[in-house]
């Protein structure tokens, strides 16, 4: 079996979310998470979490990540990123214009990890008003390549 990680649309869905799909699909109920489903799986993640938190669901992995992102950074300010990684090479500037102008700071590493040392290059710069200083930093788990970051690895990178 293939597995294609480029989006979260490439592939058809499970057959039992498809299956919860065509029950949830009867009658009528309002609209924009106000419904009974919306409630119950919001509920059932704060549960999980263990968090009292407001819970939107998002249309796409891509609305979620700029959405996300754009609370995050001010649209004068960028967030970091492994340089191959899905938010600066497949999702076309949503970032940018989910966030009024976000911007994306790739860094580079070995199978698609940051590399702490390269991070900390960009973070020790100085804020100067030519470039959008870092505000943020986001990390693919697992990386466009399939690796994933050890607990050691990410401590050194939010360190």
């Amino acid at each position: 079996m293939r597995y294609d990680f480029a989006s979260d649309n490439t592939a058809g869905m499970a057959p039992s979310a498809l299956r919860g799909l065509v029950e949830a699909n009867s009658g009528f109920m309002a609209g924009y998470g106000a419904d009974e489903h919306s409630r119950k799986a919001a509920d059932e993640i704060r549960a999980l979490l263990d968090v009292d938190a407001d819970i939107r669901f998002m249309f796409t992995g891509t609305a979620a990540n700029s959405i996300a992102l754009s609370m995050l950074a001010n649209p004068y300010e960028a967030v970091l990123a492994h340089n191959t990684a899905h938010v600066c090479t497949d999702e076309t500037g949503a970032p940018g214009f989910f966030g009024h102008g976000v911007g994306l700071i790739g860094l580079p590493g070995y199978s698609g990890k940051i590399d702490d040392e390269s991070l900390c290059a960009v973070l020790d710069e100085p804020v100067v008003g030519h470039r959008q200083p870092p505000a943020a930093l986001t990390l693919t788990q697992a990386t466009e390549y399939g690796t994933v970051y050890s607990f050691e690895e990410m401590d050194l990178l939010i360190r």
